[in-house]
């Protein structure tokens, strides 16, 4: 995860088959490749409030990611959340790839298994190449 990737000047579609065989890679060695439970828990920060429920995670490669739900995010508060990238350093968005943002900088009501893809895409991408 804490290595930088360099890439010949190539078609998009080459960038994300090298990109995909990476993460496929990645997710193969994640044990033994990733922090303890509990160091990645420390990186949470949890909000709990009757408006705004959700977390922040950062990951390594210095993305954060919001995973929000309730009344004031674009989500119906039970099924749905709200997701959201942006660089920890420079706090500009950053759009995960594999989602159609429209023209926004945050994704309204993903369901579970979208919510989860979002965080794992955003984990393994590599700023600056992809993000």
């Amino acid at each position: 995860m804490g290595s930088t990737n360099s890439f010949a000047p190539t078609t998009m579609s080459t960038q994300r088959k090298s990109l995909d065989a990476e993460r496929q890679e990645r997710y193969n060695t994640t044990m033994s490749n990733t922090d303890t439970i509990s160091d990645s828990l420390q990186r949470i920060n949890l909000i709990d409030n009757s408006h705004n429920k959700g977390f922040t995670m950062t990951f390594q490669n210095r993305i954060t990611v919001s995973i929000r739900w309730g009344c004031m995010n674009y989500s119906d508060g039970k099924t749905t959340a709200e997701c959201a990238a942006w660089d920890a350093d420079t706090h500009k968005w950053v759009h995960v790839i594999g989602f159609d943002y429209n023209d926004d900088d945050v994704l309204g009501h993903l369901n579970s298994d979208d919510v989860a893809k979002f965080i794992y895409m955003a984990s393994t991408m590599t700023l600056g190449v992809n993000g």
